[in-house]
């Protein structure tokens, strides 16, 4: 039984991208994501740091709850969620060390998109790129602690079944 995470901002198509690949690498997997655990309405409601770190431990407690009861089922997991969010207060990290050594995921994909082909100012561009670039560094982080594989794939918009079967290559290779 292997844990994989897989991470990207909602501009990569994480959510579609992984939902496709996790049904088509015909591997047994038990598929956990973040969106399922919280709604849209606990992300919408954040009123202070303090709303932030309450989310932060509701998150890490239903994440150990469904992935001790997956782990019992001793099949492969998937876990598709976000690493950091971007807040009021500036970007704010979900999960913790503390999280990665409790579960020790064999390997983390980080989907990213290029926003220099996105149809959106360069503002938003620039703060995609600064979102990217944070999220790489706690997949390192994250990845040095548990001594795993993290492996970035661009997604590819003029060609999603290339991006696809790098995807559902990673699975195998990790969950093998």
């Amino acid at each position: 039984m292997k844990i994989l995470m897989v991470t990207g901002l909602d501009i990569a198509e994480r959510d579609s991208l992984t939902d496709i690949a996790v049904k088509r690498c015909r591997l047994e997997i038990n598929y956990i994501k973040f969106s399922d655990l919280l709604s849209e309405k606990n992300f919408r409601n954040l009123k202070n740091t303090e709303d932030l770190n309450k989310l932060k431990t509701l998150l890490k407690k239903q994440m150990e709850t469904v992935l001790t009861k997956h782990i019992k089922k001793n099949k492969h997991i998937v876990v598709n969620g976000y690493f950091t969010i971007k807040t009021p207060y500036g970007i704010f990290p979900l999960l913790s060390e503390s999280f990665f050594h409790i579960f020790k995921p064999n390997g983390i994909i980080i989907l990213e998109t290029d926003p220099e082909n996105e149809l959106i100012d360069q503002s938003t561009k620039k703060q995609i790129k600064e979102h990217q670039d944070i999220n790489r560094d706690q997949a390192e982080l994250f990845s040095t602690y548990v001594g795993c594989p993290f492996k970035i794939i661009k997604i590819n918009k003029n060609n999603i079944r290339e991006t696809l079967n790098k995807i559902i290559e990673t699975f195998r290779m990790i969950l093998r």
